[in-house]
């Protein structure tokens, strides 16, 4: 996602009946309201099969990049 300030941030959103419809968009990164000028980008997302899911990506901020990530642990329900 990218708001007028071109800042970029990573959402997450999911669909249980194939596409048919999907949840509003989460914002994972943790800071969105306050990292203007901060890209985050390049996200890769896994899972175990049994409910868990990792979103890694890079954030960066004045040439220093740096590697984040959060996780789920109950089928990316929160």
């Amino acid at each position: 996602l990218s708001d007028a300030s071109n800042d970029h941030d990573i959402a997450l959103t999911s669909s249980n009946n194939v596409g048919e419809t999907w949840t509003p968009p989460v914002l994972l990164n943790s800071d969105p309201g306050s990292d203007a000028g901060r890209e985050d980008h390049h996200p890769t997302i896994a899972t175990d099969g049994d409910g868990t899911w990792v979103v890694a990506w890079i954030s960066s901020l004045a040439g220093v990049h740096t590697v984040l990530a959060t996780r789920s642990v109950d089928d990316a329900g929160s």
